[in-house]
């Protein structure tokens, strides 16, 4: 089961029944069964959205929430950097173990979000690294690469 910490160290569990996929539906109007259905498919937007991806990570422990008493708020709070970019790749090892067995195309397009978001986050990493090694904040090259990872990962 995929899990994550979020910035003030709590850890979440990110699993999808049906139950979960139909709350998910009926509180965002997000249909995760027709994850591939849509112009752009919803993976896709998923994928491109943070916002919403987010907010759909909120629904998926929404239950766990309400039990430590924790609000959408708060939750949301609690998501800095690095917890946010932990709670997506919970949320689509999530819908990746959903779909396994029952749609593979699902689980394929779950999987290849999750690659390309590490991809672009080992770049970042590097392109950072070199900017602190040569001594600057951020260089154009390393803007334009983070621009590039926000909009393809």
């Amino acid at each position: 089961m995929p899990r994550f910490t979020d910035s003030t160290g709590r850890e979440w569990s990110v699993e999808l029944t049906f139950g979960d996929i139909k709350r998910i539906r009926s509180r965002m109007g997000v249909d995760l069964m027709g994850l591939l259905d849509g112009d752009p498919p919803l993976v896709d937007r998923l994928r491109d959205d943070l916002e919403l991806s987010l907010n759909l990570v909120f629904a998926a422990v929404e239950p766990e929430a309400v039990r430590l008493n924790v609000s959408d708020e708060e939750f949301g709070r609690s998501l800095g950097g690095p917890a946010a970019a932990g709670a997506l790749a919970a949320l689509w090892g999530a819908i990746a173990d959903f779909f396994r067995g029952l749609r593979p195309a699902a689980t394929a397009a779950a999987e290849r979000v999750m690659a390309l978001r590490r991809s672009a986050a080992a770049l970042l990493t590097m392109v950072i690294e070199m900017d602190r090694q040569e001594g600057s904040g951020e260089s154009p090259t390393g803007q334009a690469v983070h621009a590039a990872c926000s909009s393809t990962a």
